[in-house]
């Protein structure tokens, strides 16, 4: 849920208040959000490979 809040602010330019989002902050929310993508991923890889895990 977190990450599509980053990526629609990034994309739209503006918070979810409806506040402007200036073009550097819209850069690091679009940054934040592919981090948080690659660090969720990089979970499911680790939790796959635990004993006892579903994965």
């Amino acid at each position: 849920m977190a990450i599509n809040v980053l990526l629609d602010s990034a994309e739209s330019r503006r918070m979810p208040s409806g506040e402007p989002l200036p073009g550097t902050a819209a850069h690091l929310h679009a940054e934040a959000a592919e981090e948080l993508q690659e660090l969720l991923a990089g979970l499911g890889s680790a939790e796959a490979g635990l004993p006892g895990s579903r994965g």
